[in-house]
């Protein structure tokens, strides 16, 4: 994503996603009209939700909102290809603007999370360096489990204990019922600890 959010709009009043589309469209795909067609008609039916969604993790920054909404579109020509042509793919794109959202201060709130704390405690009450090292090599761990969950449960793990979302905020941006979200966070939540205690036990 460029650091300066573009405004969305062409000179005439065109999204900046159906601009682009038509220019990038026949280079995707042979039948370039029918997946810039398929896009924009994509865009028209779900950007209003992918771009609340945006501005929602946003806080309320329309520029970055705005910025958000193109890159999931841009993500979406390039892998409408390989999406089938039948079916809702409003799933995918709320999991794609979720991601997205979510993936630029992940690093900085994976260190800050409450849970993350949790797992870690008890934290030395005074500079140790072995110590440190220690809490570093913990925290890579929780990192990179975090990136080797299933789309899924990331999502929802991410959504809850770096976004502070509750499980019923995470059912309604996800289009899940309370009870799969739950199930989805029992499972990441026990693959993190493992993580951290690779002698954790399975339970699940």
């Amino acid at each position: 994503m460029d650091d300066a959010p573009d405004d969305g709009r062409s000179l005439a009043g065109e999204s900046a996603v159906t601009v682009r589309t038509r220019r990038l469209a026949p280079t995707v795909a042979g039948s370039g009209a029918s997946i810039a067609e398929r896009v924009d008609a994509l865009y028209l039916k779900h950007h209003e939700r992918v771009y609340a969604t945006a501005l929602h993790f946003g806080g309320g920054n329309h520029a970055w909102a705005e910025d958000v909404t193109q890159d999931v579109f841009f993500t979406l020509l390039d892998k409408l290809p390989s999406l089938p042509e039948r079916g809702d793919l409003g799933p995918w794109l709320r999991r794609v603007t979720v991601n997205r959202c979510i993936s630029a201060n992940r690093r900085r709130r994976i260190r800050e999370s409450p849970y993350t704390r949790w797992l870690l405690r008890p934290m030395p009450p005074v500079f140790e360096p072995e110590a440190d090292l220690d809490v570093s090599e913990q925290l890579r761990r929780v990192w990179e489990a975090l990136d080797e969950l299933p789309p899924k449960q990331r999502a929802v793990f991410s959504l809850r204990h770096l976004e502070g979302e509750s499980q019923t905020s995470i059912a309604r941006i996800l289009g899940h019922s309370d009870g799969y979200v739950s199930k989805l966070l029992r499972r990441a939540e026990l693959r993190i600890r493992q993580a951290i205690d690779p002698g954790e036990d399975r339970d699940e």
